[in-house]
Protein backbone atom coordinates (compact mmCIF):
# COMPACT_ATOMS: atom_id res chain seq x y z
CA UNK A 1 0.00 0.00 0.00
CA UNK A 2 2.64 2.54 1.11
CA UNK A 3 2.51 6.32 2.05
CA UNK A 4 3.96 9.27 2.03
CA UNK A 5 3.79 12.75 4.61
CA UNK A 6 5.63 16.24 3.78
CA UNK A 7 6.08 19.19 4.66
CA UNK A 8 6.15 22.58 3.43
CA UNK A 9 8.02 25.59 5.48
CA UNK A 10 7.85 29.26 5.20
CA UNK A 11 11.17 29.10 7.44
CA UNK A 12 12.85 26.11 9.28
CA UNK A 13 10.96 25.39 12.34
CA UNK A 14 12.67 23.88 15.02
CA UNK A 15 9.77 21.04 15.14
CA UNK A 16 9.68 20.26 11.84
CA UNK A 17 11.80 16.99 11.35
CA UNK A 18 9.96 15.66 14.97
CA UNK A 19 6.83 16.89 13.60
CA UNK A 20 7.63 15.18 10.46
CA UNK A 21 8.39 11.47 11.84
CA UNK A 22 5.81 11.67 14.30
CA UNK A 23 3.44 12.08 11.09
CA UNK A 24 5.10 9.52 8.97
CA UNK A 25 4.78 7.04 12.01
CA UNK A 26 0.98 7.47 12.06
CA UNK A 27 1.01 5.53 9.18
CA UNK A 28 3.24 3.18 9.80
CA UNK A 29 0.52 0.14 8.97
CA UNK A 30 0.49 1.30 5.20
CA UNK A 31 4.32 0.38 5.17
CA UNK A 32 5.91 -2.36 7.37
CA UNK A 33 9.27 -2.97 5.01
CA UNK A 34 11.14 0.24 5.49
CA UNK A 35 10.89 4.14 6.58
CA UNK A 36 12.97 6.91 4.81
CA UNK A 37 13.43 11.00 5.07
CA UNK A 38 14.72 13.59 3.34
CA UNK A 39 15.39 17.00 4.40
CA UNK A 40 16.43 19.38 1.59
CA UNK A 41 19.37 21.83 2.43
CA UNK A 42 17.34 25.07 3.29
CA UNK A 43 15.34 22.87 5.77
CA UNK A 44 11.90 23.85 4.54
CA UNK A 45 10.94 20.92 2.46
CA UNK A 46 10.36 17.60 4.14
CA UNK A 47 9.41 14.45 2.72
CA UNK A 48 8.90 11.16 4.62
CA UNK A 49 7.65 7.64 3.43
CA UNK A 50 6.63 4.24 4.41
CA UNK A 51 7.38 1.45 1.79
CA UNK A 52 5.47 -1.73 1.25
CA UNK A 53 7.91 -3.69 -0.95
CA UNK A 54 5.95 -5.27 -3.93
CA UNK A 55 7.92 -4.44 -6.98
CA UNK A 56 11.80 -4.50 -6.71
CA UNK A 57 12.68 -5.47 -3.36
CA UNK A 58 16.48 -4.17 -3.48
CA UNK A 59 16.67 -1.41 -0.49
CA UNK A 60 17.62 1.02 -3.57
CA UNK A 61 14.50 1.11 -4.07
CA UNK A 62 13.52 2.64 -1.14
CA UNK A 63 11.90 6.35 -0.63
CA UNK A 64 12.03 9.22 -0.89
CA UNK A 65 14.22 8.53 -3.66
CA UNK A 66 16.36 10.89 -5.91
CA UNK A 67 17.45 11.07 -9.36
CA UNK A 68 20.64 10.68 -10.65
CA UNK A 69 20.96 14.16 -10.85
CA UNK A 70 20.10 14.84 -7.25
CA UNK A 71 17.49 17.77 -8.46
CA UNK A 72 14.53 15.84 -7.98
CA UNK A 73 13.08 13.81 -4.85
CA UNK A 74 10.09 11.80 -4.96
CA UNK A 75 7.66 10.30 -2.95
CA UNK A 76 5.28 8.13 -4.48
CA UNK A 77 2.48 5.89 -3.76
CA UNK A 78 1.07 3.14 -6.07
CA UNK A 79 2.08 1.58 -9.35
CA UNK A 80 3.29 2.73 -13.11
CA UNK A 81 1.90 0.18 -15.15
CA UNK A 82 3.46 1.18 -18.24
CA UNK A 83 7.02 2.48 -16.46
CA UNK A 84 8.72 0.39 -18.79
CA UNK A 85 7.85 2.46 -21.83
CA UNK A 86 8.02 5.52 -20.86
CA UNK A 87 11.57 4.60 -19.51
CA UNK A 88 11.73 4.18 -23.28
CA UNK A 89 10.59 7.52 -24.00
CA UNK A 90 12.23 9.37 -21.40
CA UNK A 91 14.87 7.34 -19.84
CA UNK A 92 17.45 6.65 -22.58
CA UNK A 93 19.98 8.60 -21.56
CA UNK A 94 19.83 7.69 -17.76
CA UNK A 95 21.48 4.69 -16.02
CA UNK A 96 18.54 3.54 -13.86
CA UNK A 97 19.57 1.87 -10.33
CA UNK A 98 16.27 0.16 -10.05
CA UNK A 99 13.83 -2.05 -11.75
CA UNK A 100 10.59 -0.57 -10.50
CA UNK A 101 8.55 2.28 -11.43
CA UNK A 102 9.53 4.70 -8.73
CA UNK A 103 12.75 6.09 -10.19
CA UNK A 104 11.32 5.79 -14.10
CA UNK A 105 8.46 8.50 -12.79
CA UNK A 106 11.21 10.72 -11.04
CA UNK A 107 13.44 10.83 -14.11
CA UNK A 108 10.27 11.11 -16.16
CA UNK A 109 9.12 13.97 -14.22
CA UNK A 110 12.46 15.49 -14.56
CA UNK A 111 12.60 15.21 -17.79
CA UNK A 112 9.79 16.85 -19.35
CA UNK A 113 7.51 18.01 -15.99
CA UNK A 114 3.71 17.50 -15.41
CA UNK A 115 3.77 16.50 -19.10
CA UNK A 116 4.41 12.76 -18.38
CA UNK A 117 1.59 12.88 -15.97
CA UNK A 118 -1.22 12.18 -18.72
CA UNK A 119 1.07 9.84 -20.21
CA UNK A 120 0.96 7.37 -16.99
CA UNK A 121 -1.37 4.40 -16.77
CA UNK A 122 -1.43 3.70 -13.23
CA UNK A 123 -2.62 4.67 -9.91
CA UNK A 124 -0.82 7.13 -8.05
CA UNK A 125 0.02 9.55 -5.67
CA UNK A 126 2.95 11.79 -5.68
CA UNK A 127 5.05 14.57 -4.46
CA UNK A 128 8.40 15.60 -6.35
CA UNK A 129 10.77 18.21 -4.55
CA UNK A 130 12.74 20.62 -6.90
CA UNK A 131 16.42 20.89 -5.13
CA UNK A 132 16.97 24.49 -7.06
CA UNK A 133 13.78 26.01 -6.46
CA UNK A 134 12.54 24.41 -3.35
CA UNK A 135 9.20 23.68 -4.71
CA UNK A 136 7.07 20.53 -3.75
CA UNK A 137 4.64 19.13 -6.90
CA UNK A 138 1.75 17.05 -5.52
CA UNK A 139 -0.81 15.12 -7.60
CA UNK A 140 -2.77 12.20 -7.86
CA UNK A 141 -4.06 9.85 -10.76
CA UNK A 142 -7.20 10.95 -12.74
CA UNK A 143 -9.58 8.73 -11.41
CA UNK A 144 -8.22 9.37 -7.36
CA UNK A 145 -7.75 5.81 -6.71
CA UNK A 146 -4.89 6.94 -4.59
CA UNK A 147 -5.31 9.30 -1.68
CA UNK A 148 -4.02 12.63 -1.11
CA UNK A 149 -4.26 15.61 1.99
CA UNK A 150 -3.24 18.66 2.21
CA UNK A 151 -3.09 21.05 5.77
CA UNK A 152 -2.79 24.90 5.61
CA UNK A 153 -1.36 25.82 9.01
CA UNK A 154 0.15 28.93 9.74
CA UNK A 155 3.48 29.52 7.57
CA UNK A 156 3.71 25.93 6.55
CA UNK A 157 1.67 23.05 4.27
CA UNK A 158 1.63 19.65 5.42
CA UNK A 159 0.64 16.41 3.27
CA UNK A 160 0.25 12.73 3.88
CA UNK A 161 -1.59 10.04 2.54
CA UNK A 162 -4.04 9.70 5.65
CA UNK A 163 -5.72 12.70 7.79
CA UNK A 164 -4.66 11.10 11.12
CA UNK A 165 -1.25 12.12 10.18
CA UNK A 166 -1.97 16.24 10.69
CA UNK A 167 -3.54 14.87 14.36
CA UNK A 168 -0.32 17.12 15.87
CA UNK A 169 -1.39 20.01 14.38
CA UNK A 170 -5.11 19.52 15.70
CA UNK A 171 -8.10 18.34 13.27
CA UNK A 172 -11.11 20.60 14.46
CA UNK A 173 -14.84 19.36 12.77
CA UNK A 174 -16.00 21.33 9.75
CA UNK A 175 -20.06 21.17 9.94
CA UNK A 176 -20.11 22.87 6.90
CA UNK A 177 -18.78 19.81 4.73
CA UNK A 178 -20.95 17.28 6.29
CA UNK A 179 -24.00 17.83 4.02
CA UNK A 180 -21.84 16.79 1.16
CA UNK A 181 -21.43 13.46 3.24
CA UNK A 182 -25.06 12.94 3.77
CA UNK A 183 -25.66 13.53 -0.33
CA UNK A 184 -22.47 11.59 -1.49
CA UNK A 185 -22.10 8.99 1.11
CA UNK A 186 -18.47 10.47 0.79
CA UNK A 187 -17.19 13.59 1.04
CA UNK A 188 -16.10 14.39 -2.32
CA UNK A 189 -12.83 15.94 -3.23
CA UNK A 190 -11.48 18.59 -2.07
CA UNK A 191 -13.42 18.44 0.71
CA UNK A 192 -12.82 16.67 3.75
CA UNK A 193 -14.75 16.32 7.52
CA UNK A 194 -12.26 18.95 8.76
CA UNK A 195 -11.13 22.27 8.62
CA UNK A 196 -8.26 23.63 7.14
CA UNK A 197 -7.63 20.05 5.40
CA UNK A 198 -8.33 19.47 1.68
CA UNK A 199 -8.35 16.24 -0.60
CA UNK A 200 -6.11 16.96 -4.09
CA UNK A 201 -9.15 15.65 -6.96
CA UNK A 202 -8.64 13.25 -8.93
CA UNK A 203 -6.46 14.12 -11.94
CA UNK A 204 -4.76 17.42 -9.87
CA UNK A 205 -1.75 19.11 -9.48
CA UNK A 206 -0.93 21.24 -6.10
CA UNK A 207 2.45 23.49 -6.12
CA UNK A 208 3.58 24.23 -2.53
CA UNK A 209 6.82 26.83 -2.05
CA UNK A 210 7.92 28.45 1.01
CA UNK A 211 5.14 27.58 3.14
CA UNK A 212 2.21 28.08 0.85
CA UNK A 213 -0.24 26.75 -1.44
CA UNK A 214 1.11 28.65 -5.25
CA UNK A 215 -0.97 26.73 -7.91
CA UNK A 216 -4.12 24.04 -8.06
CA UNK A 217 -4.36 23.22 -11.66
CA UNK A 218 -6.49 20.21 -13.18
CA UNK A 219 -4.07 17.93 -15.98
CA UNK A 220 -7.13 15.51 -16.36
CA UNK A 221 -10.95 15.93 -16.19
CA UNK A 222 -13.71 13.33 -16.49
CA UNK A 223 -14.99 14.92 -19.57
CA UNK A 224 -12.24 14.13 -21.20
CA UNK A 225 -13.23 10.56 -21.22
CA UNK A 226 -15.11 8.91 -24.29
CA UNK A 227 -18.62 8.82 -22.51
CA UNK A 228 -21.39 7.37 -24.48
CA UNK A 229 -19.78 7.01 -28.07
CA UNK A 230 -20.96 3.05 -28.65
CA UNK A 231 -24.51 1.83 -28.40
CA UNK A 232 -23.35 -1.63 -27.74
CA UNK A 233 -20.77 -3.49 -25.91
CA UNK A 234 -17.94 -5.32 -28.02
CA UNK A 235 -17.78 -8.55 -25.73
CA UNK A 236 -14.24 -9.05 -27.58
CA UNK A 237 -12.95 -5.92 -26.54
CA UNK A 238 -14.20 -6.08 -23.04
CA UNK A 239 -12.34 -9.47 -22.82
CA UNK A 240 -9.22 -8.11 -24.13
CA UNK A 241 -9.24 -4.78 -21.91
CA UNK A 242 -10.19 -7.24 -18.60
CA UNK A 243 -7.25 -9.72 -20.25
CA UNK A 244 -5.11 -6.69 -20.12
CA UNK A 245 -6.02 -4.82 -16.95
CA UNK A 246 -5.33 -7.99 -15.23
CA UNK A 247 -1.77 -8.43 -16.68
CA UNK A 248 -0.52 -5.18 -16.09
CA UNK A 249 -2.39 -5.12 -12.50
CA UNK A 250 0.11 -8.39 -11.93
CA UNK A 251 3.40 -7.59 -12.33
CA UNK A 252 4.84 -8.46 -8.93
CA UNK A 253 8.38 -9.41 -6.97
CA UNK A 254 6.18 -10.92 -4.40
CA UNK A 255 3.26 -13.58 -4.12
CA UNK A 256 -0.19 -12.54 -5.93
CA UNK A 257 -3.34 -13.36 -4.65
CA UNK A 258 -6.72 -11.60 -4.98
CA UNK A 259 -10.10 -10.49 -3.06
CA UNK A 260 -13.67 -12.21 -3.66
CA UNK A 261 -16.93 -10.02 -3.10
CA UNK A 262 -19.02 -12.96 -3.85
CA UNK A 263 -20.15 -10.30 -7.09
CA UNK A 264 -19.52 -10.83 -10.91
CA UNK A 265 -16.10 -8.40 -10.74
CA UNK A 266 -13.89 -9.98 -8.33
CA UNK A 267 -15.07 -13.56 -9.61
CA UNK A 268 -13.81 -12.50 -13.41
CA UNK A 269 -10.69 -10.64 -11.71
CA UNK A 270 -10.04 -14.22 -10.12
CA UNK A 271 -10.58 -16.30 -13.40
CA UNK A 272 -8.78 -14.34 -15.66
CA UNK A 273 -5.70 -14.58 -13.23
CA UNK A 274 -6.20 -18.23 -13.74
CA UNK A 275 -6.24 -18.24 -17.66
CA UNK A 276 -3.56 -16.13 -17.28
CA UNK A 277 -1.08 -18.64 -16.13
CA UNK A 278 -1.31 -17.99 -12.45
CA UNK A 279 -1.80 -21.43 -10.99
CA UNK A 280 -3.11 -21.81 -7.11
CA UNK A 281 -4.26 -18.27 -6.80
CA UNK A 282 -4.87 -17.70 -3.13
CA UNK A 283 -8.18 -16.33 -2.74
CA UNK A 284 -9.30 -14.12 0.40
CA UNK A 285 -13.07 -12.82 1.78
CA UNK A 286 -13.09 -10.17 4.46
CA UNK A 287 -15.69 -10.09 6.78
CA UNK A 288 -16.52 -7.30 9.23
CA UNK A 289 -18.51 -8.18 12.61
Amino acid sequence: MCGFTGLSLAEPFPWAENGLRQMTAAIAHRGPDSDGFHIDVRRTSLLGFRRLAIRDLDPRANQPMQTTSGRTTIAFNGEIYNSQSLASRHCSTVALKTSGDTEVLAESFEAVGEAILPQCNGMFAAAFLDRDSGTITLTRDRIGKKPLYVYEGDGFVAFASELRCFEPFGLDWDAETLPSYFQFGHYPAPLTAFRNTTQLRPGECVTLRAGRIVGRRLWHQFTDLPWGTKSAVDLNELDETLSDAVAIRTLSDVPVGAFLSGGIDSSLVAAQLKASGHDSVPTFTVAFD
